[in-house]
C-alpha cells in the first residue's frame, strides 16, 4: 500500500497567504461596490462559500490531512460569520448585536471541535470574552457563554493542550467572575459603578489561582496549565504589589474605598475553599507558601484599605515591598536550584526594581542609596559565584571516568 507524504507546512503558509491576498481583494471590490449588490447575493455567495470551505475542510479531514482541514474550517468560520450577520438582520430574526455574535462563535465552536483547531477556537474565545461583557451591559443571561467557556476548558484538557488559548481562557473566568461580582453588589446594575470591593475580589481570586496551581488533576495536559497559571499569577501579582508600593497609588485608592465589605466576604470564601484541597491533598512547600503569601497579601490590602489598626496605611507601601521581594528571593533560589536562567533573571530583575522604587521615593539620603547598591552588588555577586560553582561541579561529574562493560562483567 502506498502512502501519500502530507505536504509540509510552508505549503499551508502559501495557502493561507493566497488566501488572505484573495480575501482582500474581494473586500475592496465590495467595499466599493457594496450600493450595487443585491442583499441576496450577497448572503447567498457567503453561504455558498461557507458550504464549500466546510465541504472542504470534511473531505481532508477524512483523509487525515488535519493541518489543511484546519486550515478550511477556519476561513468556512470566517465566511460563515459574514452570511449570520448579514441574512441575520435582513430577514430581520435579530439585529441585536450580541445574538449575532452568539450565532458567530457557537458554528465557530462546533468547527473547532469538529475539526481540533486551537485556532478557530481561539478566534471562538475572543469573542466569547467581548460577548460576556456586552451582555452584562444589555443585562442579559450567561449561560450561552459559560457553556462556550465549558467547551473551551474541556477542549484544553481532552483535546489539544494550547498555552495561549487557555490564557485567554483564564481571563474570559476572570472577567466573568467579576461581572457575576458585580451583580451581587449592584444588584440594580444601572448607572454603572466600580469600586475597589472589584480589587479585593480580584486579589483574591487571583489567590484561589495560584491554589489550583497546585493540585493535581488527571488531565495529561494539566501539568503545564498548572505551569501557566503560576507564571500568569505571579506576573499580575507583582505587577499589584509594585504598584502598591508608590505611597501616591495609596494616596488615589483610599479617598476612592466606599467602605463596602462585599468583596472582603467573598474573597475570604473563595480563599478558604482554595485552602481546604490544597492542605488536604499532596504538595509542595513551595506551594503551600505562594497561596499564603497571596493570603498575607489580600489581609494587609484590606487591612490597609479599612484601616483596622492606626497608622497601618502608612506601613502599606512598605508591606508591598517586602512581599515582592520575598517573590523575587523565591524566584532567586528556584533558579539557583534548578540552573535555569529565566527565573534568575526574573527575581533579579524584580529585586532591582524594588530597591529603585525605594530610591526614589522613600529615600533620597545618599547614605541609604549606597547600601542598597552595595547590597544589590553582593547579591548579584554571590548569585554570579554560586552559579558558576554548580556549573563547574556539573561538568566534573560528566568528565568522571564511566566502568567499562568488562569491569562491569568481571566485578
Amino acid at each position: 500500500m502506498v502512502r501519500t507524504k502530507q505536504p509540509g507546512s510552508n505549503y499551508y503558509l502559501f495557502i493561507n497567504l493566497a488566501l488572505v491576498i484573495a480575501l482582500s481583494g474581494a473586500v475592496v471590490l465590495i467595499a466599493n461596490n457594496l450600493e450595487w449588490i443585491p442583499a441576496l447575493v450577497f448572503i447567498g455567495v457567503f453561504s455558498a462559500l461557507a458550504i464549500w470551505l466546510g465541504y472542504t475542510g470534511y473531505q481532508q479531514h477524512k483523509k487525515n490531512y488535519m493541518p489543511a482541514a484546519r486550515i478550511w474550517y477556519f476561513w468556512a468560520g470566517i465566511a460563515y460569520g459574514l452570511a449570520v450577520f448579514s441574512g441575520a438582520h435582513l430577514f430581520g430574526l435579530t439585529h441585536f448585536i450580541p445574538d449575532l455574535l452568539l450565532l458567530w462563535f457557537i458554528g465557530l465552536t462546533l468547527l473547532a471541535v469538529w475539526g481540533h483547531s486551537t485556532l478557530q477556537l481561539g478566534l471562538a474565545a475572543l469573542l466569547n470574552l467581548a460577548w460576556f461583557y456586552l451582555v452584562f451591559l444589555y443585562d442579559q443571561s450567561y449561560l450561552p457563554g459559560l457553556v462556550i467557556l465549558a467547551v473551551t476548558y474541556w477542549f484544553l484538557l481532552r483535546r489539544r493542550p494550547s498555552s495561549w488559548l487557555f490564557i485567554v481562557a483564564v481571563v474570559t473566568t476572570l472577567l466573568l467572575a467579576n461581572l457575576y461580582f458585580y451583580e451581587l453588589i449592584h444588584p440594580a446594575h444601572y448607572p454603572l459603578h466600580f469600586s475597589l470591593s472589584h480589587l479585593i475580589f480580584t486579589v483574591a481570586f487571583l489567590g484561589s489561582l495560584s491554589g489550583l496551581a497546585a493540585l493535581q488533576f488527571e488531565a495529561p495536559a494539566w501539568a503545564d496549565y498548572a505551569y501557566i497559571l503560576k507564571v500568569l499569577t505571579t506576573i499580575l501579582g507583582v505587577a499589584l504589589l509594585i504598584a502598591l508600593s508608590l505611597p501616591p497609588v495609596w494616596d488615589t485608592l483610599i479617598p476612592a474605598f466606599d467602605g463596602g465589605l462585599a468583596g472582603v466576604l467573598t474573597g475570604i470564601i473563595l480563599l478558604v475553599i482554595t485552602a481546604v484541597p490544597l492542605f488536604t491533598h499532596p504538595a509542595t512547600l513551595e506551594q503551600r507558601l505562594t497561596f499564603l503569601t497571596w493570603c498575607l497579601g489580600f489581609i494587609l490590602l484590606v487591612a490597609g484599605l479599612f484601616e483596622w489598626v492606626t497608622g497601618v496605611r502608612a506601613f502599606m507601601p512598605t508591606a508591598a515591598a517586602l512581599l515582592a521581594t520575598g517573590i523575587a528571593v523565591s524566584w532567586l533560589i528556584t533558579g539557583l536550584r534548578r540552573l535555569s536562567l529565566w527565573p534568575l533573571f526574573f527575581g533579579l530583575g524584580l529585586l532591582t526594581l524594588i530597591c529603585l522604587i525605594v530610591l526614589m521615593v522613600w529615600s533620597w539620603a545618599y547614605i541609604a542609596s549606597a547600601s542598597i547598591l552595595f547590597g544589590l552588588a553582593a547579591v548579584v555577586f554571590v548569585i554570579a559565584e554560586r552559579y558558576r560553582s554548580m556549573l563547574q561541579q556539573r561538568a566534573e561529574a560528566q568528565l568522571e571516568p564511566q566502568p567499562s562493560e568488562s569491569t562491569l562483567a568481571v566485578s
